[in-house]
């Protein structure tokens, strides 16, 4: 919540596969000695209506607050969650046209969507994502020239996705942009912050 600066809503993560708990809690606490966008987490029992169902490491959702927490400057934003959806083969970012709609099925359930919209993105957004998508990897540019390094460096912040992706490659989490080609949060701002 902007105004509280507290969150709506958390996510309770299980850690199913780290019954030791620390794996997720030190890898927020890693971006963010990275100077990743890390939240705070912490540990948590869940209790409800008397009956406990467990611990969990609880972290804010990636909702408006974290946005305008670590993007202040940007007023107007288009998230997406990249994901396995109507695109085969995920989430990768490969160049499919100049236009919004060749990035989604028109008529979809957004939620079945490659790039899923989140927040308060709506269809005109994925013009913005059509855009940073050909600035970072249309086949019509040659990558080794200046313009085309110049032009990607006006929508993507290069220094932060390599912080990102060390910490994430260190370890060892396969579930990203890269690897993968899903479970990632792109963020595209709109009015040019």
């Amino acid at each position: 919540d902007l105004a509280s600066g507290f969150p709506k809503q958390l996510n309770m993560l299980n850690c199913i596969r780290d019954p030791a708990y620390e794996r997720v809690r030190l890898s927020w606490f890693l971006m963010a000695a990275a100077r990743c966008p890390a939240e705070a987490c912490a540990y948590a029992e869940l209790t409800l209506n008397g009956e406990y169902y467990g611990t969990y490491v609880a972290m804010p959702s990636p909702d408006e607050c974290y946005f305008q927490t670590f993007f202040p400057a940007t007023q107007q934003r288009a998230v997406f969650k990249g994901q396995y959806g109507d695109i085969p083969g995920g989430a990768t970012l490969a160049y499919r046209g100049p236009n919004g709609t060749d990035y989604f099925t028109a008529g979809s359930n957004p939620t079945s969507r490659t790039y899923e919209p989140r927040l308060s993105t709506t269809d005109d957004a994925y013009e913005a994502l059509a855009e940073f998508i050909a600035a970072v990897s249309d086949p019509a540019k040659d990558p080794t020239t200046d313009a085309f390094a110049s032009d990607a460096l006006k929508v993507f912040d290069v220094a932060a996705f390599l912080r990102a992706m060390a910490v994430i490659n260190l370890l060892g989490a396969w579930d990203n942009y890269y690897l993968n080609a899903q479970n990632y949060m792109l963020h595209i701002s709109l009015d040019g912050a």
